[in-house]
């Protein structure tokens, strides 16, 4: 399981909780300059991770854009 929050730790806003296999990047948008990103795993299910991304955008927002893939 991933999760996403959109501030600087676990109390934040979530802003997507990703379980099982993505078969396409999704992105996800958060209106700071912080994301947190939780990875949870068990032996109950094995695979490779997570591949996330993010880029920062300059301008008259301070917006980061995070995304990430289940393998």
């Amino acid at each position: 399981m991933t999760q996403i929050y959109g501030g600087v730790d676990l109390t934040s806003h979530q802003l997507v909780r990703l379980c099982h296999t993505q078969t396409r990047p999704q992105v996800y948008i958060s209106t700071g300059n912080n994301v947190v990103i939780r990875f949870v795993s068990d032996v109950s299910n094995s695979g490779r991770g997570f591949n996330a991304t993010y880029r920062a955008i300059d301008g008259g927002f301070d917006l980061v854009s995070s995304s990430a893939r289940l393998l």
